[in-house]
This record gives C-alpha cells, structure tokens and sequence, in this order.
C-alpha cells in the first residue's frame, strides 16, 4: 500500500500547498519561517508507518497563497490551518501538532482555535515572543534584529536583511556559506520573515491564555540557540500544565 494517500479530485489543484503521507492517527506539521512543507521530509518517512502525516506551507512559503495585503496574524496563519484540515477531512477528527519556531507558534495558536479537537502537541522552540515580558533582554535581542532587517528592506538590501535573519537563527557565517540560489530564494521570502516576526510580536495572548491549554505539550530546545527562543520555551514550560521541556545540544534550526 502506497504511503501517499489519495486526494479528493475537487483538491487536487489545492493540493501543491500541503503533503499528506501515511494511515492512522493525523498529525500536523508546521514548519518555520524561511522554510516549507518540505522541512519535515524526514521526520514524515519516520511518521507515516503509524500516522496520517499532513505537512503544510505557511502563509508566502513553499506554494501556499500570499496575502494581498496587510500582515497576516498568527490567528489567520491558524484559520488557513484550520481550513486546509476541512478540505481534507471535511469534520475535523482528533489531531496531534508539531511546530518548529514560528509554526510552533502558529500550533500554539490552533490549539487554542481548536480545543476540542487538538490531543497534543510537539514544539521545538516555538517563536511565541508575545509572552516575553517588556524590556526583558531575551526581547530586546530579538527586537533588535527584527528592526535591523526592517531598516535593509526599506533601502532595499534583502541579501543583507536575510544575512541578519539566517546568522541569528543557524549561527554567524550561516547566509555566506549558502549557495548562490538559496541566497535568492531566502531573498525571496525576507519581507514575509519581517511579517512573521510581526505576527509574533502583536500576537494579543498572555501566558495566562496557554496556561489554559489542558493537553500534553512536549516542548524541545537547543542549549546552543539564541537567547529569545529558549527563553520562551521556558516560560512556556513553566506556566503549561502539562508541559515537559526538553534540552537537547543543539541549535535552533536542528529540525
């Protein structure tokens, strides 16, 4: 039996923006910025055997839709989740998440959406930077490289605002050390990296609202990743009543 299951004919041509792989219990996968469906080859291989594995691309990435206008929210990154999953299942069954930095903040989100319907939930270093609390060092760091980019943008110097993006998130030399056609690629996607940072930012919820998140989160952090990301994993794990916070030595873009 194939891996791969068969798409609704009415999806097909939708069908570009989001995986499915597997049998069994779904579980959805939601990558980072800069990044797409494709992130989560590997770990859906690993999945498929024992889940429905659905790998979706965020707002601007891969071959999902773009925004005309405006800044899309982490509520409207969820709602786009929310309505890929009807397309494919029509009533939504019981699904499990998994988030890597700004798609663990956008499962953060569609698990409150959907409480009834989300059983639990796997985040390595969700980006929620909304909980940092004002002029906490962790979020002025990030602050700062968000307002650096936004500066290149506006005159223009996308390789340089993605140089700040990539260097922050996978280590100093990271953009310089890619290959000339993923430079242009990322260069491609800069202005939504910018949106994405603030859809994090401006993000209303408080940790008082995921303290009322009842289910098991398994949350998992790199000893090695910027100051900003473990910082929210902390907190998180510290105010969630099921969650678990696991360190591993590695960065922030091991997934």
């Amino acid at each position: 039996m194939s891996d791969v299951i068969e798409i609704p004919r009415c999806l097909k041509e939708a069908a570009a923006d989001f995986s499915v792989f597997g049998h069994g219990v779904p579980v959805v996968l939601l990558h980072s910025s800069m990044s797409h469906k494709g992130q989560w080859r590997k770990l859906a291989q690993q999945l498929a055997p024992t889940r429905r594995v659905i790998a979706i691309d965020l707002f601007g990435y891969g071959n999902a839709p773009h925004l005309d206008s405006g800044y899309p929210s982490l509520h409207d990154e969820a709602r786009r989740v929310k309505t890929v999953l009807r397309g494919i299942f029509g009533a939504l069954p019981a699904l499990e998440l998994v988030g890597h930095s700004f798609g663990g903040a956008v499962a953060l989100r569609l698990a409150r959406m959907l409480p009834h319907r989300v059983t639990r939930v796997a985040l390595f270093e969700p980006t929620a930077f909304h909980i940092l609390p004002a002029g906490d060092d962790a979020m002025n760091e990030v602050a700062e490289i968000a307002a650096r980019m936004a500066l290149h943008l506006k005159q223009g110097a996308r390789a340089r605002a993605v140089e700040i993006f990539l260097d922050y998130w996978a280590g100093r030399g990271a953009y310089a050390a890619l290959p000339t056609h993923l430079q242009c690629l990322f260069a491609r996607q800069a202005v939504k990296a910018l949106r994405d940072f603030s859809a994090l930012f401006n993000e209303p919820a408080a940790l008082a609202d995921y303290a009322r998140i009842e289910i098991p989160v398994c949350l998992i952090a790199g000893r090695h990743s910027p100051a900003s990301s473990r910082r929210v994993a902390t907190l998180l794990a510290q105010n969630l009543a099921r969650a678990a916070l696991h360190w591993v030595d590695a960065g922030h873009m091991a997934p």
